[in-house]
């Protein structure tokens, strides 16, 4: 959807096309400094979160991606790991993350990351849950 932009030129502002939208978060001209605005960018947030929640849990079965406890029947708490990690240019994408059980899995992978295993880093990528970048891989022990 495109909309209307003021492009300051010598001494008058000229209205401009601008052809790309302003990315969600925006919440579409809210400000999070104005108590009313940021009371409808959380709840935009957590609409936001919780339906995406819901598709990387139905994508997962409702199961932990590494050891493959049910989440939901057990009623067992769960974090999302990105699977190509923030540091690696991982991505806030359905696709990059897993559902996880808090500890051990999604601590033990974090922990092998961290110290930079290759060894266990190669058991996760092999089990889908974990990439990292070759040229980095590399460099771990």
């Amino acid at each position: 959807m495109a909309s209307m932009s003021y492009k300051e030129s010598s001494n008058s502002l000229k209205p401009t096309l601008i052809k790309q939208r302003a990315p969600q978060f925006t919440h579409q001209g809210k400000n999070p400094y104005i108590p009313e605005d940021l009371e409808k960018i959380a709840k935009i947030n957590l609409q936001l979160r919780t339906s995406w929640h819901k598709k990387i849990l139905k994508r997962y079965q409702n199961k932990c991606g590494l050891c493959g406890e049910n989440l939901i029947k057990r009623n067992l708490r769960y974090e999302l790991h990105h699977i190509l990690p923030l540091k690696y240019n991982g991505k806030d994408k359905i696709v990059n993350l897993v559902p996880l059980c808090p500890t051990p899995c999604h601590s033990d992978i974090t922990s092998a990351v961290a110290k930079r295993s290759k060894k266990k880093c190669l058991y996760f990528i092999k089990r889908g849950v974990l990439k990292i970048p070759p040229e980095n891989l590399d460099n771990f022990k």
